[in-house]
């Protein structure tokens, strides 16, 4: 037996994981194997279980109908633990500020309260122009009316900040800022910082998007950077955040009111590598002064590694200095930027026991909070200054890989080819997760039902199982090369393999290496999967006029009412409800699409007469034949556009219909009571429900929207030439023969 690992989970021990690297022969195939075993540890472990941390979660409870009304909440007020009430970070900061006596160091949240959601309110309730400017800010941002997003979002926040903070709210500022402060309050420093409802959030973390106003000292300085905090929730940059997430576009704002740390160093500690999320590696970057050097990014801070061991131990594994030009430190005027000594610039700014201490703050809160952290921390004459917690969001943000390849199917094998040939043309470019879930799904669907027809008992219909030939990648569709046309095969490459790839590729594509692949996948077919084959091939092209008028009568006027469904929900369980009607639907297509496939199988088998290779004659003679057969329906478009576009030469309105916009142009195609009229309307009832990605349900058909199609009347009407008949010979039946 090879070697063996084991890993151990949970602390204590609760569950063994036995992993066993293997050698595996198949079909007289080598290859390699894990094997994974787990089981309950019933064993003792040697190491001392975690210490229970209490829970930080927000009251279990709603909030009280007097805890509503209120527009000033302080920190150790349980009801300012609500995040509906005091936006995220005042709810963080109560939560930070109601229980550290367990942490492992000494540390403070600087004392403070919550101007509530219910006093952003309040201020702008009884404001009529308020009201009309939020709503059509609104409007704009949503499409409902023209307009740009900009100016609408600055007009609203000039207002929002010129709005007179009500009186008695003004008198509850007062009395919290007595109630805490005493006398000092007038002559100490606060930090002014927005608290926007989901602001900190698990899923969102709004950082940047709202202002904190630093080092308001006075009662009207803290007045103004309430406004201030107000209006940065209208900003543009906040607004479009939201608008881009799916958030509304005006949550509730709370804003906290705390006092400032005159800090000698301050910074931000994230408990796991924000990159890749491990937890063995915490991240803290710092500088000399206000943490807002570092969390704007306008300086370029220390930055300390720490270790984390299984069992919690911390070490400092590396330190960069930082090149320190600057730090923002308090000032008469709120903060000021001064420049940092070379002799400190080139010195770390944190020693590494404070580093370690500020390590074991952060996981204790990650315990404490059930996640990992984001830190800020300030460090003022030796103490530590806890300033924010909030969750790290980085690390379940959607990368642009994961974007691109979130509907991909699995390969399963790297000895597997994939084709656009055909989807390339019903499924150009980029398909919607829609369209790849209904359309692409159930012609995978129908392909199984197809491969079971031809195949018995030699294959299964797996309905759980949809990619097995049609594959998604980048939201593109591939047809599985292998499973689809290298199932029936013979010892060797054959004409009628030859064929096939004629038909589907347009040239040769099978050689060697596929073809020695699908022996040793599915093997050579047998006598009843041949048989099974000739037969289906046989049926197909006897029945396929009958299966076909058939289809046109059963789903000629085939529609699901999306006008009726207001609401997306509704609208797509519509949409499941019809899949079986659409599988029908994809049967019949694959049915008939094969059908086709056979007849032209027919033909080059006979235009090889037993020859090996395809020769340029050979193509020529195959392309010719191809171009001479006639009442294929969906070369009608082009023939159908032409003649509509010289029926629009013809009239009056030629130049007029080439020189105005496709909307303007699109009415007067469709009110138009000439030739022209009638012959655009009548193509719209025949060819309505195509359109370029028409198998995309996602995708807008000419019917639901004419301007694409009448951008192209309108350039073939501009170019004359491009309408000259066109002329080329052709062979007859017996020519043929």
């Amino acid at each position: 037996m090879p070697s063996q690992y084991e890993n151990f989970l949970g602390r204590p021990w609760l569950h063994r994981s036995t992993t066993y690297p293997c050698h595996l022969t198949l079909n007289s195939r080598q290859g390699r194997v894990v094997f994974v075993a787990t089981n309950v540890f019933h064993g003792e472990c040697p190491l001392e279980p975690e210490a229970s941390v209490p829970y930080l979660s927000a009251p279990t409870r709603q909030p009280s109908s007097a805890e509503l009304e209120k527009l000033v909440l302080l920190f150790d007020e349980e009801a300012c633990r609500f995040d509906s009430l005091v936006g995220g970070k005042g709810s963080s900061l109560a939560l930070l500020s109601s229980d550290l006596k367990k942490v492992p160091v000494e540390c403070k949240v600087p004392a403070g309260f919550c101007v509530t959601v219910n006093a952003w309110k309040a201020q702008l309730k009884n404001n009529e122009e308020v009201g009309a400017v939020f709503k059509h800010l609104e409007d704009v941002a949503t499409g409902v009316v023209e307009g740009k997003l900009e100016e609408s979002c600055a007009q609203a926040e000039k207002l929002v900040s010129s709005v007179p903070v009500d009186a008695l709210l003004q008198d509850c500022i007062r009395e919290a800022l007595q109630e805490i402060f005493g006398d000092d309050a007038e002559q100490k420093r606060f930090a002014v910082r927005s608290s926007a409802v989901g602001e900190d959030g698990d899923v969102l973390s709004s950082a940047g998007q709202n202002i904190t106003v630093l080092g308001c000292q006075g009662f009207d300085s803290i007045k103004k950077g309430l406004q201030n905090c107000w209006a940065s929730l209208l900003s543009y940059q906040s607004v479009e955040y939201r608008r881009q997430h799916g958030e509304p576009l005006i949550p509730g704002m709370g804003v906290v009111i705390q006092e400032m740390v005159d800090a000698e160093a301050a910074g931000v500690l994230f408990t796991v590598n924000p990159n890749d999320g491990d937890p063995g590696k915490m991240v803290l970057t710092a500088n000399y002064g206000l943490g807002e050097s570092v969390v704007s990014a306008s300086a370029d801070p220390d930055t300390f590694y720490i270790k984390r061991t299984a069992t919690g131990e911390l070490s400092v594994s590396s330190r960069m200095v930082g090149s320190k030009q600057s730090k923002i430190i308090l000032s008469d005027d709120g903060t000021r930027e001064e420049k940092i000594t070379e002799e400190d610039a080139v010195a770390l700014c944190l020693t590494d026991d404070k580093v370690l201490e500020i390590g074991q703050l952060g996981v204790y809160l990650e315990k404490a909070f059930g996640g990992p952290r984001d830190l800020e921390f300030a460090v003022s004459r030796g103490a530590l200054y806890l300033l924010q917690a909030r969750p790290v969001t980085a690390l379940d943000a959607w990368t642009d890989f994961e974007l691109r390849h979130e509907f991909d199917s699995p390969i399963l094998t790297d000895s597997d080819y994939f084709t656009k040939a055909n989807t390339g043309e019903v499924f150009p470019g980029a398909t919607s997760p829609l369209g790849l879930s209904v359309t692409a799904s159930s012609l995978d669907l129908s392909f199984q039902f197809v491969m079971k027809e031809q195949f018995g008992k030699h294959f299964e219909v797996n309905p759980w199982c949809i990619g097995r030939f049609n594959l998604f990648h980048q939201n593109q569709v591939f047809i599985n090369v292998i499973d689809t046309f290298q199932r029936d095969i013979e010892e060797e490459i054959t004409a009628h393999h030859r064929s096939v790839d004629m038909a589907i590729f347009g040239h040769l594509v099978s050689n060697s290496t596929m073809h020695q692949i699908g022996k040793q996948r599915f093997g050579i077919a047998g006598w009843g999967v041949k048989y099974l084959r000739f037969r289906h091939m046989f049926m197909d092209m006897c029945f396929n006029n009958r299966r076909v008028k058939r289809a046109v009568r059963k789903f000629s006027d085939y529609s699901i009412p999306s006008e009726k469904y207001i609401d997306s929900q509704k609208l797509y369980d519509e949409i499941c409800s019809q899949l079986p009607r659409l599988l029908e639907i994809s049967n019949i297509h694959l049915q008939v699409s094969r059908a086709g496939t056979i007849t032209q199988l027919i033909a080059f088998i006979i235009l090889l007469d037993g020859r090996d290779e395809w020769t340029p004659e050979l193509y020529g003679e195959m392309a010719q034949l191809l171009s001479s057969i006639s009442n294929i329906e969906s070369a009608d478009v082009p023939v159908a556009l032409k003649q509509i576009a010289q029926a629009i030469l013809k009239s009056e309105d030629a130049k007029e219909f080439s020189e105005h916009s496709p909307e303007i142009a699109s009415v007067w195609l469709e009110t138009d009571p000439g030739l022209a009229g009638r012959l655009f309307r009548s193509f719209i009832a025949r060819h309505g429900h195509r359109g370029i990605k028409e198998f995309d349900v996602a995708t807008e058909t000419w019917a639901m929207n004419t301007r694409p199609l009448v951008s192209v009347l309108q350039s073939m009407v501009a170019n004359p030439a491009s309408l000259a008949p066109t002329s080329q010979p052709t062979k007859s039946n017996d020519d043929w023969l």
